[in-house]
C-alpha cells in the first residue's frame, strides 16, 4: 500500500517537472510584405453560380414563367450581378499586375509616353493623400501632360 502512494506521488512530481521543463517550438520568422500591393485580388466564384452564358441553357433558363415571385428574373439578374463582379475583379487585378510590373509600389513621380496616343503622361504616387474627405495610404494620379491646364486637370 505504501509503495502505491509513493509511486503516485512520484508520478505527480515527475509530471510537474516535465511540464515545467518542457519547451515550445520557436515561431518561424515572418518576412514582411515587400510591396504595398495585394498578392491577389480576385475571389474564386464557384462554377455553380458563375455563368457567363446568361442567355440560354442551364438552371437559369429552367425557371417557369408562372412563378409568383418571378424567380426567373431574380435568378437571371443575380447571375448578371455575379458575372459583372467577377469580370470587374479581373480588370482590377490587371491594373494591380500592371502596377507591379512597372514597379509603381512606392512614393514616386515619373513621366512616360503613352502607348496608345504617343502623348506625354505624368504619373505621381503620394502617401497619406486626402481624396473626397477621406485620408488614404496612397494615391496614384496619371495626367496627360498636354491637358493639365484643362478643367479636369488632364486626369486619366
Amino acid at each position: 500500500m505504501k509503495t502505491a502512494k509513493i509511486s503516485s506521488l512520484g508520478l505527480i512530481v515527475g509530471l510537474a517537472f516535465s511540464l515545467l521543463f518542457s519547451s515550445c517550438e520557436n515561431n518561424p520568422n515572418v518576412t514582411p510584405q515587400e510591396d504595398i500591393l495585394p498578392k491577389s485580388f480576385r475571389v474564386d466564384i464557384p462554377s455553380s453560380i458563375s455563368n457567363t452564358n446568361l442567355a440560354g441553357g442551364g438552371r437559369l433558363a429552367g425557371r417557369t414563367k408562372g412563378d409568383s415571385l418571378r424567380g426567373n428574373d431574380i435568378y437571371q439578374n443575380l447571375g448578371t450581378f455575379i458575372a459583372v463582379g467577377e469580370e470587374a475583379s479581373k480588370i482590377v487585378e490587371a491594373f494591380i499586375e500592371g502596377i507591379r510590373k512597372h514597379k509603381i509600389d512606392r512614393v514616386l513621380s515619373l513621366t512616360y509616353i503613352g502607348d496608345d496616343d504617343n502623348r506625354t503622361k505624368n504619373l505621381v504616387v503620394v502617401s497619406k493623400a486626402t481624396f473626397e474627405g477621406r485620408t488614404w495610404d496612397y494615391q496614384l494620379t496619371v495626367t496627360d501632360a498636354d491637358s493639365e491646364t484643362q478643367p479636369d486637370g488632364g486626369k486619366a
